[in-house]
């Protein structure tokens, strides 16, 4: 038996985070894998970076946000988004950058005869780095179009931030923001990943904390496009 610990979109969120964390504890997985966007859109991106980086047994995956940490926000029609990219990179310490510039687009396994494919979201173009377009509410034709170059039996990913798990031709498993409880207020996400024997099982974890705390944070260190995230994301008016 192997079991992995799943968390994507953490978004700065660190009191989430370590929610999930202590619930994965729990399973004595073998491994924690973080589907990507450790960081931006809440206030405390590098405190979240100072908890993953002490994990023993831990990887993550390179999301659209680590993407614009490296290589910097290009969207010209949006100059707010632009603005808070330009804060989140100035409050991350110098020291977590090597661990954002080792970050892969994608891990695969092989457990136990099962392919196993860990991503942020499917790519549509490489150089330079653009991701696909999210498919909302998709149904398993859309899944297995969208994903239909990645040699896998179980695909787990992130982005769209809200949780589903469906089976086409490959077994889709999108775990769900650990950071941003959107659609849902004070949620926090996560996923227990088991092979056992060669069948493939899965635990969602979905967890009830005061995700005002972390909007507080927002206000507190004055990030930009604070009044839109906390509407938007964490589902709180100012």
């Amino acid at each position: 038996m192997y079991k992995i610990g799943l968390f994507t979109d953490v978004h700065g969120n660190d009191l989430a985070l370590k929610l999930i964390l202590k619930e994965i504890e729990k399973y004595n997985v073998d491994e924690i894998i973080s589907l990507g966007d450790l960081i931006a859109i809440g206030p405390n991106s590098n405190e979240v970076l100072d908890i993953v980086t002490k994990l023993n047994n831990f990887s993550s995956i390179r999301g659209n946000h680590e993407k614009y940490y490296l290589f910097g926000f290009s969207n010209p029609l949006s100059c707010t988004e632009s603005t808070h990219q330009d804060w989140v990179k100035e409050s991350i310490n110098p020291h977590h950058q090597s661990f954002i510039e080792g970050t892969r687009y994608q891990i695969n396994k092989t457990i136990e005869g099962v392919k196993l494919c860990f991503m942020h979201y499917p790519l549509r173009s490489t150089e330079p780095v653009h991701y696909e377009y999210i498919v909302h509410n998709p149904e398993a034709s859309d899944l297995d179009n969208l994903f239909k170059d990645v040699d896998a039996d179980v695909i787990c990913y992130g982005h769209e931030h809200i949780s589903s798990f469906i089976k086409g031709k490959k077994l889709y498993l999108d775990v769900g923001s650990c950071g941003c409880p959107y659609p849902e207020k004070d949620i926090t996400r996560g996923l227990i990943l088991i092979i056992d024997n060669g069948k493939v099982e899965y635990i969602p974890l979905k967890l009830t904390y005061n995700s005002v705390e972390v909007v507080k944070d927002m206000y507190r260190k004055e990030m930009p496009e604070r009044d839109f995230i906390s509407k938007n994301f964490y589902l709180y008016k100012k």
